[in-house]
């Protein structure tokens, strides 16, 4: 599955979304780029309780 969007990345949440923004352990989503050999990470849980909260398509936004 390929992670690198335009610009930035992305990571498929859809599915998680509701399990990951109630967990009480952050899940961090990481990406590693081979091209650039560098990995790049986010808190998905922070991000997306942020995003819920301003009621984006959470899948749109998770991107680096």
């Amino acid at each position: 599955m390929k992670y690198r969007r335009a610009v930035g990345y992305a990571i498929p949440c859809r599915e998680h979304v509701e399990d990951w923004t109630r967990s009480r352990i952050p899940v961090i989503g990481v990406v590693y780029d081979p091209e650039m050999r560098t990995c790049y990470w986010v808190n998905l849980t922070k991000h997306l309780r942020r995003e819920v909260a301003r009621r984006k398509d959470p899948e749109e936004r998770t991107r680096k």
